[in-house]
Parts: structure tokens; C-alpha cells; sequence
């Protein structure tokens, strides 16, 4: 398998668990895409109408079975990314959390750090299986990566994932740092995560980072948005149901209500903004 195309499906896995055939067996490819992008779409489509229907997770080790088994695929992919990229991958601890550094192939110091929140709907993955995208932007910047291995729900919930955020970067400032040449960003969930956590630097009164990125971010896990309705069914990989599932196990009703604002908030107001 091409390295776009590993690429690409890495992607399209981090947003759901597990997605009904059904959808995926009824989208089809555009016709006004290129070439090379519908052969990498028919891939990506192929590996989703092969997972099994969404089985909802009853018990941690439901969760964590889901988990590991998506992990064991992803990791190898993941590998082959950074092997390809001559990129330099190590695990540490910061400020008590684990993560994962990434330099890219022939890495000059240059003062500026990027912080990587990963995709999964806030259930499953990790910065190792969630190694591409921290690897790419990596190579394409020529900055170093955090990737922050934050405890995932159940086993965590969006008070522990986003302490965790601050904790490391907390740690970084306190390692003399300047928040203004420090970068966060996230997919999916991780996007969601992001807006999550530099609130919570705001509510806090820390210094804010210079840069925030959010790519595709599940930012509205309380299903507000009209999308839910007006094309839920008919997306080839994410599956409302199964969503709902890792939503609430990320947050109680109640926050999720809360959280939806204002982490939709965050996109429009601090997208391009820097601080």
C-alpha cells in the first residue's frame, strides 16, 4: 500500500470506531475528483465497508479490547510513516504525562515547538497508533512535535484528557519556553481537545500559545449542529450512533451541553488568532 494511501486511511480511522457498512456501501466516489485522489478514496472506502457494524461497548474491557485492536493495526502503518520520513521518534514524560517527540529527518533547532492532540473520538488511539499526522506536520514545518498520550474515556474523561494538556504545558513554560513560539494542534477529537484546553489555559489566567490549529475538530459532541440530520446518514465513515456512545463516556450529558459552545466558540474567535 502507497504512503498517501496509508495516510489517507489513518485519517479517515481516527474518527470513528467502528462505522456501519451501510453508509459506506451506498457513497460513492465523486467524479470530479482527480485521478489519483478517487483511487486513494476507493481505498479508503474499501477498508471501511470491511469493518464489522458498530458493536457498543459495554465494560472497560469492551473498551479496551476496541481499542487494542484498532491499535494493532494502526501502529505498523504509523511506523511506516515515520520510517518513510527518516523522522526521529522517542517517548518521555512531561510534567507527568507521557508523549511521544517527534523530529523530523535533519532537525535544526529553531525555537518553536508544536503541540499534537490526537484523533479517536476522545475513546480510543494513541500517540503511537496516531503517529502520522504528528510525523507530517513534522516534516512539513521542520519543527518538533509533542505528541500528548493523554488518558483516553472511559479510563479518563475531558477533565483529566485537558489537565493533562495543561500539565504539559505548564512543564513547558516552566522550562523557560515562550508560549507565543508554541503551536497546538488537533484532528477530530483531538481538534475538539485543543479548543478545550487553551479555554481552560484562559480560565486558569496561564499564557496562551502562539498558534492554534484545529483540523476537522468534533467540537459539538451534544449533536446540536444541523450536519447530524442533514447528512449523518450518508457519511462513508463516521456513524451518529456510535458517536453518541463516545461521547458520553467523554462527558456527562450536562457537560457535553456545556462544552459544545464553547469549544464551537474557539474555532471562529481563536482560529487565526494569535495571543
Amino acid at each position: 500500500m502507497k504512503l498517501k494511501t496509508v495516510l489517507l486511511i489513518s485519517f479517515v480511522l481516527a474518527g470513528s470506531p467502528a462505522a456501519a457498512t451501510e453508509p459506506t456501501a451506498r457513497f460513492q466516489v465523486p467524479a470530479t475528483v482527480s485521478p489519483e485522489a478517487a483511487k486513494a478514496l476507493a481505498a479508503i472506502y474499501a477498508v471501511s465497508s470491511r469493518r464489522p457494524p458498530p458493536s457498543k461497548p459495554t465494560s472497560l474491557k469492551d473498551w479496551d479490547d476496541q481499542r487494542a485492536a484498532l491499535d494493532k493495526f494502526m501502529i505498523p502503518a504509523s511506523n511506516a510513516v515515520a520510517a518513510k520520513l527518516g523522522a526521529n521518534v522517542r517517548d518521555d514524560v512531561v510534567g507527568g504525562v507521557p508523549v511521544v517527540r517527534i523530529l523530523p529527518a535533519g532537525y535544526k533547532p529553531n525555537g518553536r515547538t508544536l503541540i499534537y492532540l490526537h484523533g479517536g473520538a476522545y475513546t480510543f488511539f494513541s500517540a503511537h497508533s496516531r503517529l502520522g499526522p504528528a510525523v507530517l506536520v513534522a516534516a512539513a514545518t521542520g519543527d518538533e512535535v509533542i505528541s500528548i498520550d493523554y488518558t483516553v474515556a472511559p479510563r479518563g474523561n475531558w477533565r483529566i484528557a485537558t489537565d493533562q494538556v495543561l500539565s504539559v504545558w505548564k512543564a513547558l513554560l516552566a522550562k523557560g519556553i515562550a508560549p507565543a513560539s508554541v503551536g497546538i494542534f488537533g484532528d477530530s477529537a483531538g481538534g475538539g481537545m485543543a479548543a478545550g484546553s487553551v479555554f481552560k489555559m484562559c480560565d486558569q489566567g496561564l499564557p496562551l500559545p502562539g498558534a492554534l490549529y484545529l483540523m476537522s475538530p468534533w467540537s459539538d459532541i451534544a449533536t446540536q449542529g444541523d450536519s447530524y440530520g442533514t447528512i449523518g446518514s450518508v457519511d462513508p465513515v463516521l456513524d451518529p450512533v456510535s458517536l453518541s456512545w463516545s461521547a458520553n463516556a467523554y462527558a456527562d450529558a450536562a457537560d457535553q451541553k456545556t462544552l459544545m459552545p464553547r469549544q464551537s466558540t474557539v474555532i471562529t474567535e481563536r482560529h487565526s488568532h494569535r495571543r
